[in-house]
C-alpha cells in the first residue's frame, strides 16, 4: 500500500508540475531596483513589474516559495547567465541574452528610452550630442547604433545606474543622458531634481520589458505559457488597475498636437 500511495503522489506531482522548474526552479527570481517597476515600500518589494509577475505566477497555479531577490543589474544578469537565478525581470531584448536566456514572446509593457538635459539645453536631434559628455549606465542594452555613435563621437562616462546620472547631469558633471522615461521621470520626483527634462522625441529605443528565463533551466514550454497568461491578464481589471497605479501616475500623457 505504501508503494501505491507513494506511486499516486508521483502521478499527482508530474501532473500539476509536468516540468521539476515548474514548482521549484522557476521560483528563483531576480530583480534589481528599477521604480516604478520595482520598488521598496517600506520593508517589501514592490512596483509594477513584481506585481504583474506575482499576478501570471498565481494565474498559472504556481506558488512563489522564494522570495524575488532584489540585486544591482549587473549581478542580477551575471546570476542568471550562470544560472543561479532562473527569471530576471524587467530586461530589454538583446540579442547576446539569447545565447542563455528565453524571452517570452509578450513583454511586461513597452517603454521608451530617451535623452534627458539640463533646461536651457533642449536639443532636436541625436547628432547634438557629438562632443557632449553623454552619461550612460553599465550592462544597459543601448541599440548598437547607438553605443557606437557615442563612443565615438561623444566622452561617454559609465556608471552603475541610473540616479547616478542624473545627479551629474543635473549637478554639470554630464551634458546629457539616457534613460527610461517612466524610471527617469519617477527618479527625478524622488531626488527632488528640477533642472533636467526628456527630450521625449529623442528615442535612443522603444522596446519591451520582459521577464527572461534561464535556458538550461526553464523550458520553452513554460515561458510560452507564462507569455499566454500574461497576454490574458492583460484584459483583465486586476491589470487596468495596476498601471494606473504605478504607470499613469508617473508618466503624463503628451498633448494632442492642435488641428
Amino acid at each position: 500500500m505504501k508503494s501505491f500511495a507513494t506511486w499516486i503522489m508521483l502521478v499527482f506531482l508530474s501532473v500539476a508540475y509536468p516540468q521539476a522548474g515548474y514548482g521549484g526552479q522557476v521560483n528563483r527570481l531576480a530583480c534589481d531596483i528599477w521604480p516604478p517597476y520595482q520598488m521598496y515600500q517600506d520593508t517589501e518589494l514592490t512596483g509594477y513589474s513584481v506585481q504583474i509577475v506575482k499576478a501570471v505566477y498565481q494565474r498559472m497555479g504556481i506558488p512563489l516559495k522564494h522570495p524575488i531577490t532584489a540585486l544591482p543589474w549587473s549581478r542580477c544578469l551575471a546570476m542568471l547567465e550562470n544560472g543561479t537565478m532562473d527569471a530576471l525581470f524587467s530586461a530589454n531584448y538583446a540579442p547576446e541574452r539569447k545565447q542563455y536566456a528565453l524571452y517570452p514572446e509578450e513583454p511586461l509593457i513597452s517603454s521608451p528610452w530617451v535623452v534627458w538635459v539640463r533646461k536651457g539645453y533642449e536639443i532636436e536631434s541625436m547628432q547634438e550630442l557629438q562632443s557632449m559628455r553623454v552619461g550612460a549606465v553599465r550592462q544597459y542594452s543601448y541599440t548598437p547604433e547607438f553605443w557606437e555613435f557615442i563612443q565615438t563621437n561623444s566622452r561617454v562616462e559609465t556608471v552603475g545606474n541610473d540616479e547616478t546620472n542624473f545627479k551629474k547631469l543635473s549637478a554639470g558633471r554630464l551634458d546629457a543622458t539616457v534613460a527610461e522615461l517612466a524610471n527617469g521621470l519617477y527618479l527625478r520626483k524622488k531626488l527632488g531634481i528640477k533642472n533636467i527634462v526628456p527630450i521625449r522625441h529623442l528615442i535612443v529605443k522603444e522596446s519591451g520589458l520582459y521577464i527572461i528565463f534561464n535556458k538550461k533551466n526553464v523550458s520553452e514550454e513554460f515561458v510560452n505559457e507564462f507569455s499566454q497568461e500574461l497576454s490574458a491578464f492583460k484584459e483583465t481589471l486586476e491589470y487596468r488597475n495596476l498601471y494606473e497605479k504605478y504607470i499613469d501616475l508617473v508618466v503624463p500623457k503628451t498633448p494632442s498636437p492642435a488641428h
